[in-house]
């Protein structure tokens, strides 16, 4: 036997009977320091905001920070009100009670603009005057009703902007103050928490609920999101576990055997959870879920290699305490390798610049260590209450009964050897050529479907006459002052604007040449032609001062005090990020080509998910390759083999190729929650195929021959993978019942991943060892 796996497997049993010896200690450990964590919980944070997903550091936090000196906040809440005329009293009262409700209740309000307030200008004789377009109180004179109709419409700013042609549908925006930075201590929940949570409140009031009003914004969309996702998952991750359970249950048929993985999954979660939250780190309220459940399935996973020696060694021996020390014997160092390549794959997620899917894997493999060391003292400490049997006859002659059916297993691999690499080489060629196809979209419809009440909701309003999706900022900044009012300088703005007007997801388009060309129209009795921009700096000067001294309120909110820097606010009619990314690239080109002196900012909550999509798209390629590389090169490290440790790659390489190519042939996009899947696989994969080969090495070292060595692994420890691989694949199953859809897919691609890294484990592993013969030429031939 391999003399350093001797002296693993000896200190490991020697630390397993101590463990049992001061196991009264060993408790009070455990519950002092749950003790010490638990008062952490009510600190912790739920974090929803997508600014947060980026690092402190990022370009994007840096324009939005520059915007915000100027134009105040990037996030507005817009709503979408329809109506069979929405200039009717009834709608244009209503309209101006919520705008009031908005402005003094929602925190970090800004100005309300809809058709209840809405700046209109207009040239009377030889001045022009700029008030309200609709009077208060409404009129409800058919005449003027009709007249303030046409007056709207006929304002390129306002038709199709803020009220469709057809008058059923406004739109009515609430501008929002930059919020602050240092809110901890003076409010209980985040800014845009505070905000969305007080809108829906209103809109839920009695005097709203006859009226046909749909929102929109970040603020309101995080709110429900965090709610929705809440409730899901909490259900999701509830019948997961009692499927776990019954599983645990119906298999290994031990109070015990149910009861410590739930245990120490419960312990481990409180403990890492609780030190967060006296250690004041965010917790990603829509990832939250996935390290609680994987601490489940790891920890699952490990009890039940625990329990297969237990079980095996009790029925054998009937000692209780020589057989917990005999299973942490054997499963002790694999399991411990197992935590290290798991951890590295886990950690892999900080090559990905994105503060919650870096937290993921910080928090994940810090509750998988806290997993494993639980697992590793509490087993044996409860199996320790107890007291000896008499072995069973029937196993010590026969062995269990699932011996036979997986030494006929592993008697058909040796026998089938080839045909069997070469399905599984065929596999991989169609599925290389699917991993190719696949692609990061973080498509809104796609990634969570129409099931979504609030999905659903912005989606309609996204397809309406004049509502959109979400909204991205353009700025551009010249060297010198005044440059905003040079005419050349405006038509090339025009141009640039017009060229976005074109891309694929815009709806709306609004900026300062809206007020320039509607007074130079003014300017020249309202006529029609000269909606245009004036051909002198001075005219460009002249008519936006006439604009304020007129009563304009709104030219603050597209130029700065120095005139050096003029803003864009693009509305959109969808989400899909890579769309998205194409046309902010294309923004960036187009802006370098026709304003080469001036600094161009990107800022707002689609210029956010275009990056998520690229950070993604970067970061999933690197995490799985660090991964892939620090699994490989520990696992030849501690077999001491090149050989052993490409050969252990191989089944933890099938689910990346299943996994990947089945989204790529399936068309299914990687996106913020898809692109976990991999590295967790990896994860969970690498676990089976340690115990597996660290098996068979040790096998191989007694009796001198491969096949053999094979086929006594696949019965020692075929049933603890067997039984692991099925009862997560089950738990994961659950999520197919989601009505989400990125949880169907993370519920099918981890069964699928697991699956495939099992059927890799049974059947290809055990075929490359016969052929390549990592350990060392045969002693002996023998079965």
């Amino acid at each position: 036997m391999n003399r350093k796996l001797e002296q693993a497997e000896a200190w490991f049993e020697s630390t397993a009977r101590k463990v049992i010896q001061k196991r009264w200690w060993v408790i009070a450990v455990i519950i002092a320091v749950t003790a010490a964590a638990l008062p952490g919980l009510p600190k912790v944070e739920l974090d929803t905001s997508f600014e947060s997903w980026f690092m402190e550091d990022s370009p994007l936090n840096r324009n939005k920070e520059e915007f915000e000196k100027h134009f105040d906040n990037s996030d507005y809440l817009a709503f979408l009100i329809e109506a069979d005329d929405v200039f009717s009293p009834d709608i244009i009262g209503m309209l101006r009670e919520l705008g009031d409700d908005l402005e003094t209740e929602v925190p970090f309000a800004g100005e309300v603009v809809s058709l209840a307030n809405i700046e209109y200008s207009q040239a009377v004789g030889e001045e022009i005057i700029i008030d309200d377009l609709v009077p208060d109180p409404a009129p409800t004179d058919p005449a003027e009703i009709k007249s303030i109709r046409r007056k709207a419409l006929a304002k390129e700013a306002m038709r199709n902007r803020i009220v469709s042609e057809d008058s059923k549908e406004t739109w009515l925006i609430l501008e929002m103050k930059p919020y602050p930075e240092e809110w901890r201590g003076k409010y209980d929940d985040p800014p845009d928490i505070m905000v969305g949570s007080k809108v829906l409140e209103i809109l839920a009031r009695d005097e709203y609920r006859d009226y046909s009003i749909k929102a929109t914004g970040m603020p309101i969309i995080g709110v429900e999101e965090l709610h929705f996702t809440e409730a899901e998952a909490g259900k999701l991750t509830t019948i997961s576990v009692l499927v776990a359970i019954l599983l645990l249950i119906v298999f290994l048929r031990s109070v015990a055997g149910v009861v410590i993985p739930l245990l120490v999954t419960v312990v481990s979660v409180l403990i890492v959870f609780g030190f967060m939250g006296h250690l004041g780190v965010k917790v990603n309220a829509f990832l939250v879920t996935i390290p609680v459940f994987l601490a489940l399935a790891l920890s699952i996973g490990y009890s039940i290699h625990l329990f297969n020696y237990y079980h095996r060694q009790m029925t054998l021996s009937g000692r209780r305490l020589d057989s917990i020390a005999h299973s942490v014997k054997k499963a002790g160092w694999p399991i411990f390798f197992t935590v290290l390549t798991t951890m590295a794959a886990l950690l892999s997620f900080t090559t990905i610049q994105l503060v919650p899917i870096q937290w993921l894997g910080i928090t994940t493999a810090i509750l998988l260590l806290v997993v494993y060391l639980l697992i590793m003292t509490v087993t044996p400490v409860l199996l320790s209450f107890g007291k000896d049997k008499e072995p069973d006859p029937v196993v010590k002659e026969k062995g269990i009964w699932t011996d036979h059916y997986f030494t006929g297993l592993g008697r058909w691999v040796f026998k089938y050897g080839t045909p069997i690499v070469v399905v599984f080489v065929m596999l991989t060629v169609v599925l290389a050529y699917g991993l190719t196809r696949t692609e990061v979209n973080i498509d809104t419809e796609r990634s969570y479907g129409k099931k979504v009440h609030y999905i659903n909701r912005v989606m309609s309003m996204a397809r309406s006459q004049i509502g959109s999706f979400y909204s991205y900022d353009v700025t551009l900044t010249f060297p010198e002052p005044d440059a905003v009012k040079d005419p050349e300088v405006l038509h090339r703005f025009d141009a640039f604007v017009g060229e976005i007007q074109v891309q694929k997801l815009t709806k709306k388009v609004s900026s300062v040449l809206d007020i320039i060309k509607d007074m130079n129209r003014l300017f020249y009795e309202d006529k029609p032609e000269y909606y245009r921009i004036p051909e002198t700096k001075e005219m460009v000067a002249q008519l936006l001062l006439l604009y304020e001294m007129s009563g304009g309120r709104r030219l603050k909110r597209w130029v700065d005090n120095s005139y050096r820097m003029i803003r864009l606010n693009v509305e959109t009619k969808d989400l899909i990020g890579k769309e998205m990314l194409h046309e902010i690239n294309f923004i960036q080109e187009k802006a370098g080509e026709m304003f080469p002196g001036a600094e161009l900012n990107l800022t707002g909550s689609m210029a956010e998910f275009a990056a998520i999509n690229q950070y993604v798209a970067i970061g999933q390629i690197k995490s799985f390759l660090v991964a892939l590389a620090v699994i490989m090169v520990l696992m030849m490290i501690v077999f001491k083999s090149v050989k052993t440790g490409l050969i252990g790659m191989v089944p933890n390489l099938a689910p990346a190729f299943f996994v990947g190519g089945i989204m790529g042939l399936a068309n299914i996009p990687l996106d913020f929650m898809t692109v976990t899947i991999t590295p967790m696989i990896l994860g969970l994969a690498v676990d089976d195929t340690i115990h597996f080969i660290s098996h068979i090495d040790s096998a191989y070292r007694e009796r001198g021959d491969y096949r053999a060595a094979v086929i006594d692994s696949l019965k020692v420890v075929g049933r603890a993978l067997f039984l692991t691989t099925f009862i997560l694949a089950a738990a994961f199953a659950t999520y197919l019942f989601s009505i989400i859809n990125m949880f169907i897919y993370l519920g099918i691609f981890i069964v699928v991943g697991i699956s495939s890294a099992l059927i890799a484990d049974y059947l290809l592993a055990p075929v490359l060892i016969g052929w390549v013969k990592p350990f060392g030429k045969e002693e002996r031939t023998g079965s």
